[in-house]
């Protein structure tokens, strides 16, 4: 027991201190208690905010809200320019069947509004990380989004478009427009 609970502490502590070279067999337990109770975390912090396009581009800035008890969702986007003025927003309930497929409409929605309205050059942005890799992927392989996934690359042009995951509070606005969309009582 007292080697799968060191072993246990090991596997944390290297993943906590990349660097601390704590353990040696040779060590007692309460060697190995002070010493664990004396490491402190290096704490670092990250300013995250939203930043405009370069000239010539556009972002789609897109995110979903779900509610798992009645599959009802909403999927809010908005295109900027390269000024950041807004060209199109948009906040529209939806039923689907989880939060992935949400967040799957809500980039379908502002692609295809940006290829009918004859913008390329789109830099894509969301804080699903699940979606973002899917989109950049060449195949793949979740059944259920294999569609969506697939209509959303034909209407991209994949050379102009880049897809990038942003942190949830570089896409406030869009997460704004998906709960301001699934808390409204009507669905699409």
């Amino acid at each position: 027991m007292e080697t799968q609970i060191l072993w246990n502490i090991k596997a944390a502590i290297g993943i906590a201190f990349p660097n601390c070279k704590l353990f040696d067999d040779n060590y007692t337990w309460l060697h190995i208690c002070q010493t664990v109770e004396r490491m402190k975390p290096v704490v670092s912090c990250k300013v995250v905010v939203w930043k405009k396009p370069t000239e010539g581009r556009f972002k789609l800035n897109s995110d979903a809200s779900f509610l798992r008890s009645n599959n009802r969702a909403g999927i809010g986007g908005i295109i900027r320019d390269a000024v950041g003025d807004l060209v199109m927003a948009y906040s529209i309930p939806i039923f689907c069947e989880s939060n992935n497929q949400a967040e799957a409409e809500a980039v379908r929605y502002g692609v295809q509004w940006s290829n009918q309205n004859n913008i390329n050059r789109l830099d894509l942005e969301m804080d699903s990380m699940v979606i973002a890799n899917m989109l950049k992927e060449e195949n793949n392989s979740n059944l259920k989004l294999k569609e969506i996934i697939r209509e959303i690359r034909l209407n991209m042009d994949i050379d102009e478009t880049q897809v990038r995951h942003c942190f949830r509070e570089a896409n406030q606005m869009a997460d704004l427009l998906a709960k301001m969309a699934s808390s409204s009582g009507m669905v699409r």
